[in-house]
């Protein structure tokens, strides 16, 4: 089918540019850098080159496969100069050789050739955009790639100089895109190398090359980045770095729709092209015909190229109002410093499942934390942290000594002591849609002890957490985490509102099936409470993260199992850049009182849907689902059929964060 279609193609571009030569890739300009003229190669060297101790085919070359580049642009934009830096002196590939190629590398260039002739009339553009399938990283299967590996060939060369190259999210191939790329304000050379974790002069570090690529992707506002290293032509000491970034297009819309309250959220994930965010949302009900307020938000992702991110908002929505933010610098290297300070004042109308009503809640909390990491020599960072939180309320209900604990006024300070270590992986298909994602592994435990200044009582806290996650060599994935924790009473010496929370978590990697790319992602959740208090949060129900998906279940418990069980297919369609996906869930759960899970009351809900996606813009995936709700009494209530937006996925990460408590939620 996709000969029929390429031949159709070729027949409609002949037809109408019959003196058309096929190329692989348009005619390109020199690229838009911080240098004037960025040094290049020649393409043989006196001086010895670092060999690579992997496979002699350039990391630059594999990079592009783990990252593929747009269609080739017809704009003036400037691009970068391909630079065999990588490749090894003894080398050589023919410009104009196809002989050695495989069957689908040539079928890829015969694609390529097909987009570029494919831009001479608008019914070829039609037809290709329409039918031909999209390729990006669907075409690479989504392997996990250790792009440390890459640059170890340099390892500990100095950085001779860095070069920034920007790009627009759109190529110029048409007036929508060009109008497109005209609205977006391109992010400032300036905020892209306040966020460099390497410079001039320093000693390349392969993780932390991968490291600042991750970080890059991480903001909304970024669509891909490439880090290219080379051999400097002037010192074969040293090494030249290329860091292109590519632009998202950032400005965007969300809705929630319903027929109460509803909400429209506008936002700018790159105001101005400072790397800055800025979103306003306005309130409504459909069904009332109420306006129930606006909500704004600014934040900043690096202040001053200090790492420190910040954020103000605040607002009405209906009867909820606030007012906070905060500032925060994580950490980005296995020996750094983590600082947190963050303050919110908060009234809302809360419903209190416990009592089957509701209630209003206002309170003023802050909280200040930090963290130091050291690396050791066994490649992970021992780390001590501490933190202090304070609650005060002015609104809630009802407390006593051993009632509604929740809504206690309070006060702790916490410390934890631990190793961990993080390593990212790049890969595609696994959370979005046909973008790079970094997918962490490693591990973190620690202990964490604290006393707790409350209400009615001073309490002691005791608690500790592990985690862990590992790529196998086939690519399956599997991680977990294991929080426990329970307070001790000071008088009594008695332990109390303990919990217990294990979550595991896996993935397979993608096989074919039926022409699609298809992943089984499976997650069990358990949770347990004992010696809980009277009162609201001192019982759970089916939240996230351990939900069924759309059911939301009124009953509570002190235990809950859940087991989420969802196979994505990742089509070959991609309309317009528009990935199609499709997924069939199955999730089961159980929630009550009894230890024995057996005795807990039962719930299920099996459904089908659809997701939409343009990575390429920063609007999220559209959803469509259908389901159905069962338990040991038989149908059940849930939201059968949904339109909404995707929500985003929580991620395995394990570098620290500030020490708190185990929360029973």
């Amino acid at each position: 089918m996709k000969i029929f279609w390429a031949i159709t193609l070729l027949l409609v571009s002949a037809a109408s540019c019959p003196g058309a030569v096929a190329t692989d890739h348009a005619p390109e300009t020199s690229p838009e850098t911080s240098q004037a003229h960025p040094p290049t190669l020649p393409k043989q060297h006196s001086e010895p080159r670092p060999e690579l101790t992997t496979s002699p085919e350039p990391p630059s070359k594999r990079l592009s496969e783990t990252h593929p580049e747009p269609p080739p642009e017809t704009s003036t934009e400037p691009r970068p100069e391909v630079r065999p830096a990588l490749l090894p002196d003894s080398v050589a590939l023919p410009a104009d050789s196809t002989a050695t190629l495989d069957a689908a590398t040539r079928e890829g260039r015969f694609f390529d050739s097909l987009a570029v002739r494919s831009r001479s009339t608008w019914l070829s553009r039609l037809l290709y955009d329409a039918m031909v399938r999209g390729g990006g990283d669907a075409a690479q299967g989504g392997k996990a790639l250790d792009e440390t590996e890459l640059y170890k060939p340099f390892a500990g060369l100095e950085i001779a100089s860095v070069t920034i190259v920007r790009r627009k999210p759109f190529d110029d191939r048409s007036r929508l895109n060009r109008w497109g790329n005209s609205l977006h304000a391109l992010t400032h050379e300036k905020a892209l190398r306040r966020s460099l974790l390497f410079h001039e002069g320093e000693r390349l570090d392969p993780a932390v090359m991968v490291k600042n690529k991750q970080l890059f992707e991480s903001m909304g506002y970024i669509y891909r980045t490439d880090v290219d290293a080379a051999i400097s032509p002037l010192d074969s000491a040293t090494v030249d770095i290329t860091v292109t970034v590519h632009d998202n297009w950032s400005i965007g819309a969300d809705a929630r729709i319903d027929l109460g309250r509803s909400s429209l959220n506008l936002f700018d994930a790159n105001l101005a092209g400072t790397g800055n965010r800025l979103t306003v949302t306005t309130n409504f009900d459909l069904k009332r015909w109420r306006y129930g307020g606006n909500e704004a938000e600014y934040s900043a992702s690096n202040i001053l190229g200090t790492f420190f991110r910040g954020s103000i908002g605040g607002g009405r929505s209906f009867e909820h109002t606030y007012l906070g933010g905060n500032v925060v610098k994580e950490l980005l290297r296995p020996t750094d410093f983590a600082l947190g300070v963050e303050g919110r004042i908060d009234r809302n109308l809360v419903g209190l499942s416990c009592a089957d009503s509701s209630a209003m809640v206002g309170y003023a909390a802050a909280n200040a934390w930090g963290i130091l990491a050291r690396k050791r020599s066994f490649g992970g960072s021992l780390y001590l942290s501490a933190a202090w939180y304070g609650t005060r309320f002015d609104e809630r209900p009802g407390v006593a000594a051993g009632i509604n604990p929740a809504y206690h006024n309070s006060s702790r300070a916490m410390v934890a002591l631990g190793l961990y270590r993080e390593k990212f992986y790049t890969t595609s298909m696994l959370y979005g849609y046909g973008n790079i994602e970094y997918l962490s592994a490693g591990y973190r435990a620690e202990l964490i002890g604290g006393y707790a200044v409350e209400e009615f009582a001073d309490n002691y806290y005791c608690g500790a957490n592990l985690m862990a996650g590992k790529l196998s060599s086939r690519e399956n994935y599997i991680g977990g985490s294991l929080a426990l924790g329970g307070y001790v009473d000071e008088g009594t010496r008695r332990w109390n509102r303990m919990v217990v929370d294990l979550n595991l978590r896996s993935f397979t990697p993608l096989f074919p099936l039926w022409g699609c790319r298809v992943r089984h992602f499976t997650q069990l959740h358990y949770m347990r409470g004992w010696k809980r208090m009277v009162g609201c949060n001192e019982a759970v129900n089916f939240a996230r993260p351990a939900s069924l998906v759309g059911f939301s279940s009124p009953y509570m418990g002190h235990n809950r199992a859940a087991l989420n069980l969802e196979t994505v297919f990742f089509t070959p369609y991609r309309p317009y850049g528009f990935q199609i996906t499709v997924f069939s869930y199955a999730d089961a759960g159980v929630l009550g009182d009894h230890a024995n899970l057996l005795r807990d009351r039962f719930f299920s809900s099996f459904g089908v849907g659809m997701r939409v996606r343009n990575s390429r813009l920063i609007f999220p995936a559209l959803q469509i689902r259908l389901g159905i709700f069962l338990g040991h009494g038989g149908w059940l209530e849930g939201r059968w059929a949904e339109l909404s937006t995707q929500q985003s996925v929580t991620r395995y990460r394990f570098v620290p964060s500030s020490p708190d408590v185990v929360q029973f939620r």
